[in-house]
């Protein structure tokens, strides 16, 4: 088995949910029974995946401290950590600070956030809003991409992921229940490849709805797409389709689309029901 070195950003997960193989077909989604199987739940150790656990003290200056971090990405000779909103600082592989990407502001080269970081090759992409910004693996502004991020003037992306060199995948968040499409597919001049429609219409009861949070990874190079309130995983295939990859037996579990139509009511009764999210996907384990 392969070492697995999360540098102690690996935090156990409390929920395994099943082992089981991936299944392409069309025809049949394997079914994964959250209803019954939530009371079969057991502890599992970090050695059951890694043979060992290395543990790394980042070196700390001015320009390298971390309040939290809100994403990260382990390469081979390095780990890039996004600081809250604020900035990304790079270390290698011993700790060592390398480097920090621009500056906070609004000239070139700056951001005002930093969000849904990618890296491609010797390339690091990450989102400000509207806006796609790309250095170089090592800190040097190349390029920012000036409002891609909402297309046609109308939808923001969200969750931005590549998909390929040249085409991004993003998610539109529904947040007023009638939104008609749920992601898009876009390359780096803005211009939309693909359209994502969203079947998860809502009567808005309140002053919103809750849409939930959404999940995008990569994992055996597709990108995976998964809603909070969706019972479906979904990977993206080589032709751009959405292809269910999972499917999640709630039950009882799941909340009623009349509570999630009323923002109030949601923050009320939401430790009644449960969801899948933050899922973490190895070959044979899926995590929750």
């Amino acid at each position: 088995m392969t070492n697995f070195k999360p540098f102690a950003l690996f935090s156990v997960l409390t929920i395994i949910i099943i082992s089981c193989e991936n299944n392409d077909s069309y025809l049949h989604v394997p079914e994964i029974d959250i209803e019954t199987e939530i009371e079969n739940m057991k502890i599992i150790t970090i050695s059951q995946f890694a043979d060992d656990i290395e543990y790394l003290t980042l070196e700390t200056e001015s320009r390298s401290l971390i309040m939290d971090y809100t994403n990260y990405n382990i390469g081979e000779e390095e780990i890039i950590f996004i600081n809250p909103g604020m900035s990304l600082v790079l270390f290698d592989r011993t700790g060592k600070f390398v480097a920090k990407f621009g500056d906070r502001g609004k000239g070139p080269g700056e951001y005002l956030s930093v969000t849904d970081l990618s890296v491609l090759g010797e390339k690091v992409f990450f989102r400000s809003g509207k806006d796609l910004y790309e250095f170089s693996l090592f800190g040097e502004f190349i390029q920012k991409y000036t409002g891609i991020l909402a297309p046609q003037d109308k939808y923001q992306l969200e969750y931005i992921t590549f998909v390929d060199d040249s085409l991004l995948f993003g998610h539109i968040q529904n947040n007023d229940g009638q939104t008609p499409i749920k992601g898009m597919l876009i390359n780096k001049k803005g211009s939309v490849r693909k359209k994502y429609d969203n079947f998860d219409i809502l009567e808005n009861k309140g002053s919103r709805i809750n849409g939930g949070s959404t999940q995008v990874y990569t994992f055996n190079n597709s990108v995976h797409f998964k809603e909070q309130f969706n019972d479906t995983l979904f990977y993206i295939d080589n032709d751009f389709n959405l292809i269910p990859k999972f499917s999640f037996i709630m039950g009882d579990l799941k909340m009623p689309e009349s509570i999630r139509s009323d923002f109030f009511e949601y923050f009320q009764k939401m430790n009644n029901y449960y969801a899948i999210e933050n899922i973490l996907e190895t070959p044979h384990y899926l995590f929750s």
